[in-house]
């Protein structure tokens, strides 16, 4: 598994969104969820974990980031990526 390329994007994407600053409470704790997620998942060895449902979460914020929010938008995208390519 791709979890230090994990690890990074999620670095990644906190340092950005510490920049934006303006996202709203909702959204700022989805993102956490799904950095806890993420998190467990690359330091975690088992195999039992729903990829798709990761990979929902992290569209749904993407989506939600596409406007507003491009750079932040495409760690979402790339995190995507790296899910769907694990999931193969």
């Amino acid at each position: 598994m791709p979890q230090e390329q994990l690890k990074a994007l999620l670095q990644q994407l906190r340092t950005t969104l510490e920049d934006v600053g303006e996202v709203d409470q909702d959204t700022r704790d989805e993102v956490e969820a799904l950095e806890r997620e993420l998190q467990r998942l690359t330091d975690d060895d088992d195999d039992d974990w729903d990829l798709e449902a990761l990979k929902r979460k992290a569209q749904r914020l993407e989506g939600r980031f596409a406007a507003e929010y491009p750079v932040a938008e495409r760690f979402f995208r790339e995190i995507i990526d790296v899910l769907a390519k694990v999931g193969i």
